[in-house]
């Protein structure tokens, strides 16, 4: 009869998973060698190229110039200083110093004669400093007196008296065109159409009361007659302001003839002084051949 309690036997060996497991174990057990293996040469050398993330590539290194023999600097040629004495002593007078007075000494003057001297090489040679020997002092029989030149003295000029200020303009002249300019209008004189003629006065500074005694010089041609510095015949003289009160006091007329002319940039009027010096610039006239315009009104201002 068989045992019903009796075990039933079973193999010694492992089964087919345990062979398996194994196997991987096996198998990771080599992966992790081979992978200790791989980062440690990495880090050895992290240029191999397996490397995944190799190092940066460095930028390239500057080259530094390299150092060139050049030739050395050749100074002039050697100079070999001679000492002489320039003053001489001369003559027998004999003069005295004043007291506290150093007696005047020669001075030594030194002449150099040049040596040319060849170098064989490159090399820099420093020439010999030069050295000056002096001779014994020369005593002069004639001892120099020290003249003491005088003492300037200044003098005080006279103190300048402030001349008037006036208004500053740009023209040199103390006498100016008014800023009315030249204003053509029919003249009140009784002869109508038969006169022609320029008048005004010269006002005193800032439009100050009439200047009298100055000159109205017309200078250039109208029609026929000539005006120039000295005048001509039939011409009229110079104007003095003052004289023809008609156009306010101090006013001047020049009469330039007995019909009105048509005339552009050939005649000028100019104020001057009572010794013929121009007191202002010459100031262009345009005349027209027109009775309602046969008289030139001009007047001036002193300036400054």
């Amino acid at each position: 009869m068989t045992d019903e309690n009796a075990s039933i036997p079973t193999g010694s060996g492992p089964g087919c998973g345990g062979v398996a497991l194994y196997i991987l174990s096996g198998v990771v057990s080599l992966f992790t060698a081979g992978m200790v293996a791989l980062y440690g040469l990495i880090f050895i050398n992290p240029n191999v190229p397996f490397n995944p993330f190799p190092p940066a590539t460095l930028p390239a290194t500057a080259a530094l110039p390299s150092l060139t023999a050049t030739s050395m600097l050749v100074l002039p040629p050697t100079w070999t200083p001679t000492a002489t004495f320039a003053a001489q002593a001369a003559g027998t007078d004999t003069a005295t110093l004043p007291p506290g007075t150093l007696a005047p000494t020669q001075t030594p003057v030194v002449e150099l004669s040049s040596t040319a001297t060849i170098l064989p090489t490159d090399t820099a040679t420093v020439p010999p400093t030069a050295t000056a020997t002096a001779l014994p002092d020369v005593t002069p029989s004639l001892t120099s007196t020290a003249t003491v030149p005088p003492t300037a003295t200044a003098t005080a000029l006279p103190s300048a008296t402030p001349s008037p200020t006036y208004t500053p303009t740009e023209t040199p002249y103390p006498v100016a065109l008014s800023s009315s300019g030249v204003v053509a209008m029919q003249a009140p004189d009784p002869r109508g159409c038969s006169y022609a003629g320029v008048a005004g006065q010269v006002f005193g500074p800032n439009n100050g009361a009439p200047i009298i005694g100055l000159l109205i010089h017309l200078q250039g041609k109208w029609g026929s007659k000539t005006f120039n510095a000295n005048g001509t015949a039939g011409a009229p003289p110079d104007a003095v302001t003052g004289t023809a009160t008609t156009f306010g006091p101090g006013g001047y007329e020049l009469v330039l003839g007995t019909a009105p002319v048509a005339s552009q940039g050939t005649l000028w009027i100019q104020v001057r002084d009572a010794n013929g010096q121009p007191l202002s610039a010459l100031v262009g006239l345009t005349t027209y051949a027109d009775c309602t315009q046969n008289l030139l009104l001009v007047n001036f201002n002193q300036v400054h």
